[in-house]
């Protein structure tokens, strides 16, 4: 708990954390933070509360998920089951052998503010390393997002959609102990107005040599 008073307004934050761990296997967190200014700009910035919840589960030595669990909420009384946005993060790890990561995530939040928005990701990444050959990278983003705006038909409501896309990878070779060669392709697809879709790709190779 801590005060800060510079003489116009007071500014009150108080926190509480929880660490538990229902089942051997299953390490969770509960943190709850609040501040109360006495005299905001914006009435509505009076109350501010984080609620987040985290959870690991270890499956294996080698496999673990993972679930994350965030609410803000912000207005000039405090309300604790309230809140202007949630966000849900779940995903997995996965470590076959210690040269390979296989990582999944997927995100989903909602945003309630003059517009309503909603987003979803999916997100996965692998890497793989060969003793001082070589290594390799592979990501994949997917976002799908949704928002409303004013427009001018029946209801006045009309919903916006996007959905961007994103590849990405990577070869690293290590020619000597100084010397890379680095292969890199980048392809990323994203909505543009009108439902026209946009495309970019690129390659990139990079050595790397010692002077």
């Amino acid at each position: 708990i801590g005060t800060t008073n510079d003489g116009d307004y007071s500014l009150d934050t108080y926190h509480a954390s929880l660490n538990f761990k229902p089942l051997p296997y299953i390490q969770s967190y509960i943190d709850l933070s609040l501040n109360r200014n006495s005299d905001p700009i914006d009435l509505n910035q009076r109350y501010q509360f984080t609620r987040s919840f985290d959870s690991r589960v270890s499956f294996t030595r080698r496999l673990e998920g993972r679930v994350t669990l965030t609410s803000p909420y912000e207005g000039p009384v405090l309300k604790l089951a309230s809140s202007f946005s949630n966000s849900y993060n779940v995903g997995v790890t996965y470590i076959p052998q210690d040269n390979l990561n296989l990582n999944l995530t997927w995100i989903y939040s909602t945003f309630a503010g003059s517009v309503r928005s909603e987003n979803t990701g999916l997100t996965g990444y692998v890497s793989y390393t060969f003793r001082r050959a070589f290594s390799a990278y592979f990501s994949y983003n997917y976002r799908e997002e949704k928002r409303q705006r004013t427009v001018e038909v029946p209801g006045g409501v009309g919903e916006v959609n996007t959905s961007p896309e994103t590849i990405s990878s990577q070869l690293l070779v290590y020619l000597s102990r100084r010397a890379t060669l680095s292969l890199s392709y980048l392809r990323s697809e994203s909505d543009i107005i009108a439902g026209r879709e946009s495309v970019d790709e690129s390659v990139q190779t990079v050595l790397t040599l010692p002077i």
